[in-house]
C-alpha cells in the first residue's frame, strides 16, 4: 500500500520528517530538486512536497495626502512561494500589522506596484502605514513610512443660481460651517476664498472668483453647469472643496434691449436704456434691491408698443442709504408675458458733509423736491417758513441714517410767494430761499 505525505521545507535539498500512521512509526531520508512541487520515491513511499517562501516588498511611497486619507504605492519584488492570497496596506500607530487597519487588493499574481487609497478618521494626525502580502508561508511587510493628514478643508459650497436673464445670470456660493476646520485663523478673516467656472456640454466658457458672481456674456436659451469652489487660505490644506449647480438662460426678448446703464447723478441714480425692435411692448417695471435684498418694483415706463427704430427711455431712482444697488428691467408684453433684462450695479457711497441742495423745480407750482445729505446716523428736522421767518409746517422731523436723500413739498395750500426752508441737523443750521409761483 502506498502513502503520500505533504511536507513544506524552505532552503535545505534535504530534510528529515517524520511519518507516523497506526501501524508504522519511522524516519524517511528525502531528496528535492528545484521544483516547487514534485513526487520523490523515498524506501517505497511517496512523498509530495510544496517549497514555500514569504513574499517581499519594497518600502512604501505615501504620492497624495488628504485630510482624511492617502494614496500609497509600494512594490512587490517577490511574489514567495506560493502566489500571495492577498496583499494590500496596513496602517496605525508604529509598525502596523493586519490586526490593525488594512485594506485588502485581493491575491497578487505578478511582481509590481500597486497604488491604494487608504482612509483616516481624523485630520492634522501622524499615521504609519506599510505594504503586506501573505501567503501559506505567513505575512510579510515592506518598511514602515509616516504622514501627517491635512487640515479639514471647508464644506463644499452650495451654489445657488439666480437672477437669470437671456445673457447674464448671479451665482452666489456659501459655506454653512465656513469657521469650524482646523486651518480657521482669525488672521484670514476672508476664508474661505470663493471662485466659480461654468460649463457648456462639459466644455469650460468662463471663471471669475467671489462668493457673489454676476456672470455676463451668456447664449439665449442655454443650459449652464457651475461649479462653485470653496478654497483654503492655507496652501498646506486639501486645495478645495466644490459643489454644484445649474441654470438655462431665458428666450430671446421680443424687445432687443441695445443698452442700459445706470449713472449716479446729483439727483440720484440715472437708469437709461434703448431698444432697436418692439413687438408688443406694453413696457418696462423697473425693479431694484440692494445685497441680500429681494426685488421690488420702483417704476413703471410706458414702451412703445410696435417699432423698428431706435428708442430711448429713462428713470431716475433716488435711493437714500449708501450700499451697492441693483438694477433690472422686466419688459412687459401686452399678452401679460415678461422677460427681465440684464442686471445693472450702482455704488452709492456715504456723503462726506452735512449738505442742504437748493430745490427743484425753483420757482415752482405745486410741488417741488429739495435734497439733502448726512455723513452719519443723525436726528434730522426740515421747517418751512414764511417770508417773516414763522414756522408753516414741519417737513421731517426723523433719525435718519447716513446717505442722500430727496423729499418733496407740496404748496398747494399756500399762495404765491416768497418762502424758505431750513434743516437742523444737531448744532449745524442752513437755510434756503424758494419761490411758489401759481
Amino acid at each position: 500500500m502506498k502513502k503520500s505525505f505533504t511536507v513544506f521545507f524552505c532552503t535545505c535539498l534535504s530534510i528529515l520528517i517524520l511519518l507516523k500512521s497506526t501501524t508504522l512509526s519511522q524516519d524517511y531520508a528525502l531528496s528535492f530538486n528545484s521544483t516547487n512541487q514534485y513526487i520523490v520515491p523515498a524506501i517505497g513511499k511517496d512523498v509530495n512536497y510544496v517549497n514555500s517562501e514569504l513574499p517581499t516588498l519594497s518600502i512604501t511611497e505615501v504620492k497624495e495626502i488628504y485630510w482624511n486619507g492617502a494614496d500609497c504605492s509600494a512594490t512587490i519584488t517577490n511574489l514567495g512561494v506560493p502566489n500571495p492570497t492577498q496583499h494590500g496596506f496596513c496602517w496605525g500607530p508604529s509598525n502596523p500589522t493586519i490586526l490593525n487597519n488594512k485594506n485588502q487588493l485581493g491575491p497578487a499574481t505578478s511582481t509590481g506596484e500597486f497604488i491604494a487609497y487608504i482612509s483616516v478618521p481624523t485630520s492634522l494626525t501622524s499615521y504609519y502605514v506599510r505594504a503586506y502580502a501573505t501567503n501559506d508561508a505567513g505575512t510579510s511587510y515592506g518598511e514602515q513610512v509616516q504622514f501627517t493628514t491635512l487640515c479639514h478643508p471647508p464644506d463644499p459650497p452650495t451654489v445657488t443660481c439666480s437672477d437669470i436673464t437671456v445673457n447674464s445670470a448671479r451665482v452666489r456660493l456659501s459655506t454653512i460651517q465656513q469657521y469650524l476646520y482646523d486651518c480657521y485663523d482669525p488672521s484670514h478673516p476672508n476664508y474661505p476664498t470663493y471662485s466659480a467656472s461654468w460649463y457648456v456640454d462639459g466644455q469650460l466658457v468662463g471663471t471669475a472668483e467671489g462668493s457673489e458672481i454676476l456672470i455676463t456674456g451668456l447664449q439665449a436659451n442655454t443650459s449652464y453647469v457651475v461649479r462653485g469652489y470653496a478654497e483654503c487660505w492655507d496652501p498646506t490644506c486639501n486645495p478645495y472643496t466644490f459643489g454644484v449647480g445649474s441654470f438655462t438662460t431665458l428666450s430671446e426678448l421680443p424687445v432687443e434691449l441695445v443698452s442700459f446703464n445706470g449713472y449716479l447723478t446729483d439727483e440720484g441714480v440715472l437708469l437709461e436704456w434703448a431698444t432697436s425692435t418692439e413687438i408688443n411692448n406694453y413696457g418696462f417695471d423697473i425693479e431694484s434691491r440692494i445685497e441680500n435684498a429681494e426685488w421690488k418694483s420702483i417704476g413703471f415706463v410706458e414702451g412703445r408698443g410696435n417699432s423698428n427704430s431706435i428708442n430711448e427711455y429713462c428713470f431716475i431712482d433716488k435711493p437714500v442709504k449708501k450700499g451697492k444697488y441693483f438694477y433690472r428691467l422686466k419688459q412687459i408684453d401686452n399678452d401679460g408675458s415678461f422677460e427681465y433684462s440684464n442686471i445693472i450695479e450702482v455704488t452709492i457711497e456715504a456723503p462726506d458733509e452735512f449738505f442742504l441742495a437748493q430745490n427743484f423745480p425753483n420757482p415752482f407750482n405745486p410741488v417741488t423736491t429739495i435734497q439733502y445729505s448726512i455723513p452719519e446716523r443723525a436726528q434730522v428736522q426740515i421747517k418751512i417758513l414764511s417770508i417773516m421767518g414763522e414756522e408753516i409746517t414741519t417737513l421731517i422731523h426723523e433719525t435718519k441714517e447716513a446717505g442722500k436723500y430727496f423729499t418733496d413739498f407740496n404748496g398747494n395750500s399756500l399762495p404765491s410767494g416768497v418762502y424758505f426752508y431750513r434743516m437742523q441737523v444737531g448744532n449745524i443750521i442752513d437755510t434756503k430761499k424758494f419761490v411758489l409761483l401759481k
